[in-house]
């Protein structure tokens, strides 16, 4: 359906009204003054002939429209806006018109916000997956090191040992920065799925937006899972600059306190849940020739 068409049939004093007379007068602020036929109000109000004759007649009594002149065998007709009755009648169904198409457009704006949402709230859970097996296997590879170092403690081969101990080392803070991105991509997605709507998620998100940066800072060390932490960033950015697009004065307060606090409790949880990791948790004893 055309605007054209659609506004025939639901513009201001048709949406409150809703007859005849009302789709008549919606056409006064499409044409203005400008000179019209009943066949051209019938072809644009939908309505036939006979009925736009009718409010036509009526409108002319009331004096909000005026027969001018004759258009070959048809008499034309133009909506008296200079009226002083007829004007504050067509500034209220400009302005309820208005309204109307801004709600329309916030609407619009909400929808396709969700549905960004949602999309990103898929990639989310997606990368959720792949850090949870990205920590599994750090486990497994820590634990057999850790056996590795054991062994070679036990049978006094001081120089392997010592090359174990050392990778379990690498590998434990590895599995820290991996540990804290999927905490924060956990989080991430709570906030998300807790929100009460796609305003509000995008607003809270705008708390944690100073975390972005911090938890970039880990990619380079990551190397190649790095760029894991860069999409994780990313999606979170985006979502927050596609509201800021339509939504510029948008601030929330206190946003740096409200980052500190999440960071906190990401580094909280990674260590009580390092703590819970056999192989992860215990490293080698020290070592010494």
């Amino acid at each position: 359906m055309g605007y054209e068409e659609e506004y025939a049939t639901s513009g201001p004093f048709t949406a409150i009204f809703d007859n005849s007379i009302a789709r008549v007068l919606d056409q006064t602020l499409i044409v203005g003054n400008m000179e019209q036929t009943i066949a051209m109000l019938a072809e644009s109000t939908n309505l036939s002939y006979k009925t736009v004759l009718s409010a036509v007649k009526k409108l002319e009594e009331i004096g909000f429209i005026k027969a001018s002149r004759k258009v070959g065998n048809a008499q034309a007709y133009r909506f008296e806006i200079s009226n002083n009755n007829f004007q504050p009648l067509l500034q209220f169904g400009e302005n309820f018109q208005l309204r109307r198409l801004e709600a329309r457009n916030e609407s619009i704006l909400s929808s396709n916000l969700e549905r960004k949402i949602s999309k990103s709230m898929e990639k989310l859970r997606y990368l959720d997956k792949w850090w949870e097996k990205s920590l599994i296997r750090l486990k497994n590879e820590s634990t057999d090191l850790f056996e590795k170092c054991v062994r070679a403690q036990q049978n006094k081969d001081m120089i392997n040992a010592t090359e174990f101990a050392n990778k379990c080392a690498d590998l434990r803070r590895l599995f820290l920065i991996i540990l804290r991105n999927r905490i924060a991509t956990e989080k991430t997605l709570s906030i998300l799925e807790k929100s009460k709507d796609a305003e509000d998620s995008i607003r809270n998100l705008f708390l944690i937006k100073p975390v972005m940066s911090e938890l970039e800072k880990s990619s380079e060390i990551l190397r190649e899972k790095g760029k894991k932490v860069n999409e994780f960033v990313r999606i979170v950015n985006d979502l927050i600059s596609s509201y800021e697009e339509t939504h510029p004065a948008v601030e929330p307060k206190e946003p740096y306190d409200k980052a500190a606090a999440f960071l906190n409790e990401i580094d909280s949880l990674a260590e009580k849940r390092m703590k819970e990791l056999p192989g992860i948790s215990t490293a080698p004893q020290s070592l010494k020739y």
